[in-house]
């Protein structure tokens, strides 16, 4: 999997994480899933997410691990009764969807496989379809 339970250390120390994942490594791994489906859903336009998700080690981008821990993390601290811890994990997430939009839009880009199309070329984003009405003639 593209994240592993030592990337949480630079996010959470390991007493959070087994509170939050409940000392159950299947909940946390659900977490994780999700967390790399939305991940995926801001990425899917422009980065190969394929490719991105099957890097391990230091060929990752460090920051998406971050931010796919974070994710995680803040869905695992939903379950929480009461959402305790639940405002430092919601400031976190916001931050983390703000990058992935400006990702999404082009105005940040991260160190990642480009997306591309069947012939090998780069994709540039969003397909356009360039078409314009028949000339008018308002001869009466």
């Amino acid at each position: 999997m593209f994240i592993t339970i030592q990337d949480y250390a630079t996010v959470c120390d390991e007493r959070e994480l087994e509170v939050l994942q409940n000392a159950d490594n299947t909940i946390r791994e659900s977490a994780e899933k999700v967390a790399l489906d939305e991940v995926a859903s801001y990425l899917r336009t422009r980065y190969d997410v394929q490719k991105t998700y099957s890097q391990t080690g230091d060929e990752r981008n460090a920051y998406l691990v971050q931010i796919v821990a974070n994710i995680a993390l803040y869905y695992l601290s939903k379950r929480l009764p009461q959402k305790m811890a639940g405002q430092k994990r919601a400031e976190l997430y916001d931050q983390a969807i703000d990058w992935l939009k400006l990702v999404g839009s082009g105005k940040a880009m991260p160190d990642l496989p480009v997306a591309t199309t069947p012939d090998g070329k780069p994709t540039t984003g969003f397909p356009v379809l360039m078409d314009s009405l028949p000339r008018q003639k308002y001869d009466w």
